[in-house]
């Protein structure tokens, strides 16, 4: 008779293989994960026009601010207006186009 394969008391299986399997599965699962959103980032990806920074395809949203110079302003006022008109283009949403008029 050949050797018997009970195991001894007190021995645990060997787990080395196991853990080496895992590890590889996780290694080949992390790798698919990076490809498949590199793949996704770079379908999404917009082409800007240079001239207005907007999609090629058009601004996603419009801003319209109406300035009404009927009347002079102060340099205080116009300060307070480019305060405004700034805040106005960091707000714009990504893709977005500020209009001006000046009536």
């Amino acid at each position: 008779m050949g050797p018997s394969r009970t195991r001894r008391p007190g021995r645990r299986p060997d787990r080395s293989n196991l853990w080496a399997w895992l590890a590889s599965a996780a290694a080949l699962a992390l790798l698919a994960l990076y490809l498949g959103a590199s793949f996704w980032a770079r379908e999404q990806r917009v082409e800007i026009e240079e001239a207005s920074l907007c999609p090629k395809s058009g601004p996603t949203a419009v801003t319209a601010v109406l300035v009404d110079r009927s009347d002079p302003l102060s340099p205080q006022q116009a300060l307070r207006v480019r305060q405004v008109l700034d805040q106005v283009v960091n707000e714009a949403p990504v893709g977005g186009r500020v209009a001006l008029y000046v009536a």
